[in-house]
């Protein structure tokens, strides 16, 4: 017990030190609404829905003072119970208890853990469910709470299924009784309902709202991560993500893995029949992870597998190293060491997203609409929520001709448009390998008049690299129309990316002049340019005053997903990349279509200086 307690202490001061300083990753605001007003159909939280979780942040939000530190309360006591109870769990499926501390501190000291462990999401408190199910599953006298807490681990986390119910099947199976195997079914069923119940309530009322909730989950899953996400993955790459990129580096993980393997062996030679639901378990996530889940989202989605494999790891290095504590305590240190960069920034300076959300506040008008991209969008409805939060093309078809209203983009990853400021967190191997890759960089775009337009058809969502070039595709042909304004210049930076499937596209712009009185069409102007592959070009065309459509039509065109040899899933078909537009006024004048009433010079509203220097801003 005294190397147990003296691990937990440790491993607090770990937590502590991890803590982040404020808000990060997507799911987290969406929980942060979901303890104020449960409602899964609008992603408060995100489905499938988090009954047991959201009733727990409903109570501790009543005594704490916000809505972060709730769920940083919930987790660091679901990590520290979670530590504890695996360690008792596993000594109990192994007969070894040095086995069974060491597979727990391999656990929370792995790298995967350190990152996720102190966030404010559904893992840490699942985890702690699950592992108090595990300790009284080895237990095998505690059919009921075996059956409760398992129930309970899947109504906290309810992906947690996937892992959850083949681990209780087989126990159940297991069972000498026919006594004790009813006593578990009738726990785990009722348990189920309990948290069933406020579930359907919130997704409808009826059984049908809840099937009908499930079913639009699971065809998002079928279509978004099991397919458009796995765009350029092969299977070695998903096996790499989603079990060896939770350990860290080759150096670390290999070893690890290897030591795991004989663990197993280990096992088997023993007969250990104890941990044959825990081993189907494991076998039968990493089936269904490799074969459908986001690999973006691996290293979190991985976690149960992680502990799985730490287990077998725990029983291996206590049965083939000599100095099994000695080397357990170097694979904790490389650990810590491996993801210190990402932990101190985390918990020393405030997210990229909140450094933007910070200037903004700071800087821009209050009145300025924010257009968000959709990576951000659970952080644009929480901290802009007086802002009147949308989607990018949403937002500028309601005010791309409206001068007087100030717009930004929220952009998660790089720009260099003019007047863009970048915040950023360093870079580092633990952070491509252990997150999503997201919200590293994030952007405030500002959107001055000169820049906008409203998209008709064709031209898709704003996209960026995180350290590289921001674009749109276009479909071939794709339309977009100007705000209504005098003769001026459009100058459209077009090109063809450096991986294409054709060495160069020639691509027809046609100006279709709609005056600002009139929503028909009257005669066009045709310009031409001849694109080559990594080559952008510049077109400046000279508009007529109205609110001109351009219509932008290239000669090739593709879907990804058909390339020959392509490793992408996308479906959409595309043509060519605008990298820019912006409008002057034209050198010579145009003259306006009959009808058009030229609209009075706007002024733009004036921006109050920067109240205080925004940190790490590029």
């Amino acid at each position: 017990m005294r190397p147990l307690l003296i691990s937990a202490a440790l491993l607090l001061l770990v937590q502590l030190f991890a803590m982040p300083a404020t808000p990060w990753e997507f799911d987290e605001m969406l929980f942060f609404r979901g303890i104020h007003s449960f409602d899964p159909v609008a992603h408060h939280p995100p489905p499938p829905g988090y009954p047991v979780f959201m009733l727990v942040g409903h109570l501790v939000r009543l005594i704490v003072p916000s809505d972060m530190a709730a769920m940083l309360v919930i987790s660091v006591a679901g990590t520290m119970i979670a530590f504890v109870m695996f360690a008792l769990a596993f000594r109990n499926l192994t007969g070894n208890a040095t086995a069974g501390l060491a597979g727990a501190i391999l656990f929370y000291f792995s790298p995967a853990m350190l990152v996720h462990s102190t966030l404010p999401i559904a893992e840490n408190g699942a985890l702690a469910l699950l592992a108090t199910a595990l300790y009284f599953g080895s237990r095998r006298d505690s059919p009921a709470a075996f059956a409760v807490f398992a129930a309970l681990s899947i109504g906290w986390r309810i992906q947690f299924a996937i892992f959850v119910v083949p681990l209780f099947l087989v126990a159940v199976l297991m069972m000498k009784r026919w006594r004790d195997r009813a006593i578990a079914l009738g726990a785990f069923t009722i348990v189920c309902l309990l948290w069933l119940v406020p579930l359907t309530m919130a997704v409808g009322g009826s059984v049908d709202d809840l099937v009908r909730f499930q079913r639009k989950q699971a065809d998002y899953l079928v279509a978004h991560d099991a397919d458009q996400s796995r765009t350029g993955w092969t299977l070695p790459r998903l096996a790499l993500r989603f079990i060896a990129h939770p350990w860290g580096t080759k150096v670390m993980s290999f070893p690890l893995l290897l030591v795991a393997a004989a663990g197993f062996v280990e096992l088997a030679r023993r007969r250990q029949k104890a941990a044959v639901p825990l081993a189907v378990a494991a076998l039968a996530y990493i089936a269904f992870a490799l074969w459908v889940m986001d690999p973006a989202d691996g290293v979190r989605y991985a976690i149960p597998f992680v502990m799985s494999t730490a287990f077998l790891a725990g029983v291996g290095a206590v049965r083939w190293i000599p100095r099994p504590y000695v080397a357990i305590a170097i694979a904790a240190i490389g650990g810590i060491v491996y993801t210190s960069s990402l932990l101190s920034q985390r918990s020393s300076s405030p997210s990229p997203p909140v450094q933007a959300v910070e200037y903004v506040n700071a800087t821009i008008p209050k009145n300025a609409v924010a257009l968000y991209e959709l990576p951000l969008w659970p952080h644009a409805t929480y901290f802009f929520a007086d802002r009147n939060p949308q989607r990018v093309d949403l937002g500028l078809a309601v005010y791309y001709d409206k001068p007087e209203v100030p717009l930004f983009i929220y952009a998660d990853g790089l720009s260099t448009q003019p007047g863009a400021r970048v915040f950023r967190w360093k870079p580092s191997d633990a952070y491509s390998k252990l997150t999503r890759n997201h919200y590293r960089v994030v952007s405030i775009i500002p959107l001055p008049p000169e820049r906008r337009f409203r998209v008709l058809s064709g031209i898709h969502a704003p996209e960026r690299e995180i350290e590289g070039e921001e674009w749109r595709w276009i479909a071939s042909p794709g339309e977009l129309q100007l705000p209504a304004g005098p003769a001026r210049r459009v100058t459209l930076r077009i090109g063809l990316p450096s991986i294409y499937p054709f060495e160069a596209n020639d691509v027809q712009v046609t100006v279709l002049d709609v005056p600002a009185t009139e929503p028909r069409r009257l005669e066009s102007r045709r310009h031409f340019v001849h694109l080559v592959r990594a080559r952008p070009a510049s077109l400046a065309i000279d508009v007529p005053a109205g609110a001109p459509i351009i219509r932008i039509e290239a000669a090739k065109s593709f879907v990804p997903a058909e390339v020959a040899g392509s490793l992408s899933f996308d479906p959409r078909r595309l043509s060519v990349k605008l990298y820019s537009l912006e409008t002057t006024r034209a050198a010579a004048a145009v003259a306006p279509p009959a009808g058009f009433r030229r609209p009075a010079p706007q002024t733009a509203p004036q921006q109050r200086p920067p109240a205080r220097r925004p940190r790490a801003a590029a």
